[in-house]
């Protein structure tokens, strides 16, 4: 931060010093050039926006990948969260081999536009998420990639970082007119800002929601006030009221073992103990095809077949299409079986003099005699499960990564015909 303060303290006299437009940049603003500026200047934006709807999830959807990953790189174990950071390293990296190198070979057979280097910028985009797709294909196969493979596609996304984000911020500015360009480049930090509504509403849109979890709202509002900030055991109607075996269980005790209990338990704690035993064999879970083989002789509570699907390498689902009989729905129930991730192989490395065989926090935890915090489902000797109703996603595993992808790759199509069209008109301060 104290070079960059440096840095720009010295071309102080080399800036355009431009004053407050005042009232002239409203007159400017409702103006035919001003209106016609941010009427052409939008649709740049809102393709960016989809980018960054991309590009931020980096910080949430990377990191849950990256935690099935094989982490060991470069001599050390790295945490989900620490990948991310190499963005920046690639960021530093790649602007001065842009500028310098990659930008004026390409230059001397293809003149690289703002809006042919954005373009660029989206493709690129579209394949760093190609490549988590794959890796996800592999995770949901019940495989472990290593780490590299993700780095490997932030690298992709840093390069499409420097032609999409820098290019359209400067294009932003040398494209609105002279008291315009801070107003104009406020669209680019929009474009930021939708992009992350985009990722919010379609989380929104395929978040199944949950029967048990509505009808216990209902129900607690129901009971005495000086009980419903402490209730016991709740029991819940279900789909029809009148199936007194179909009721929903919901025991809030902290201590209970089975703290939601959905029709057709005994079913499914069966093909549970059924999938751990497989599992317990060859240490990792049968595939789909293998764990639907098993237990396809068990049925729900109203006589239905079973699903089985392998969610990464440490979990597995098996539910049933519960009381309505339809798939993805709210009434779907079933469990959740996690295993320990393995450790991994700890390996020499030039880092070992450096770092503590163990962090400061968990060498506090144990000094004060801290024990892991306990969660909400059955423990065994090795496995999690945990009982649902709806609460499940209608896109999981790769298929998620694969609808982005799609997405971008339609918007970087998209976006050829409109650059071809585009006609600039820059605005240069004197």
């Amino acid at each position: 931060m104290a070079i960059a303060t440096v840095v720009f303290w010295i071309g102080r006299k080399r800036f355009a010093h431009v004053p407050a437009g005042g009232t002239g940049f409203l007159k400017e603003v409702f103006s035919k050039e001003g209106m016609v500026a941010m009427f052409k200047l939008a649709p740049v934006y809102l393709f960016v926006a989809v980018f960054w709807a991309l590009f931020d999830q980096t910080g949430s959807t990377w990191i849950f990948q990256s935690q099935d990953m094989d982490r060991n790189f470069l001599g050390f174990n790295w945490l989900p969260s620490q990948i991310q950071s190499l963005n920046s390293v690639f960021i530093l990296t790649f602007i001065p081999i842009f500028a310098f190198f990659i930008y004026p070979a390409v230059q001397k057979f293809w003149p690289l536009s703002p809006l042919r280097k954005i373009g660029i910028g989206l493709l690129l985009m579209t394949a760093a998420f190609v490549l988590v797709s794959l890796i996800q294909v592999r995770i949901d196969a019940g495989g472990r990639p290593s780490i590299s493979w993700q780095i490997a596609a932030f690298a992709l996304l840093s390069a499409a970082e420097i032609m999409v984000s820098i290019v359209a911020l400067e294009f932003a500015y040398t494209q609105s007119p002279k008291t315009m360009k801070s107003f104009i480049m406020c669209f680019f930090l929009a474009a930021v800002a939708l992009g992350n509504f985009l990722v919010a509403g379609v989380n929104h849109y395929i978040r199944i929601p949950s029967a048990a979890d509505e009808q216990l709202a209902e129900a607690i509002i129901r009971l005495p006030v000086d009980w419903q900030k402490d209730p016991r055991t709740v029991v819940l109607p279900g789909y029809v009221n009148s199936d007194t075996e179909g009721v929903f269980v919901r025991r809030m005790d902290k201590e209970a073992e089975v703290p939601l209990e959905v029709p057709g338990q005994e079913a499914l704690d069966q093909a549970a103990d059924i999938i751990i035993a497989a599992a317990a064999e060859t240490n990792a879970f049968p595939s789909t095809a293998s764990g639907a083989e098993i237990i396809t002789d068990l049925k729900d509570h109203w006589g239905k077949p079973l699903k089985y699907l392998v969610l990464n390498s440490t979990t597995v689902r098996i539910w049933s299409p519960g009381a309505d009989g339809k798939w993805s729905t709210k009434w779907d129930v079933g469990i959740i079986i996690e295993k320990p991730a393995p450790e991994p192989e700890s390996k020499p490395s030039w880092l070992d003099k450096l770092r503590p065989t163990q962090t400061w926090l968990s060498q506090r935890k144990t000094e004060l005699g801290i024990k892991p915090e306990s969660t909400d489902g059955r423990e065994g000797e090795s496995f999690k499960i945990t009982t649902f109703s709806g609460g499940q996603l209608r896109l999981h595993g790769a298929a998620y990564f694969w609808f982005f992808s799609a997405l971008m790759g339609a918007t970087a199509l998209l976006f050829i015909p409109f650059a071809i069209i585009y006609r600039p008109k820059s605005y240069l301060q004197e």
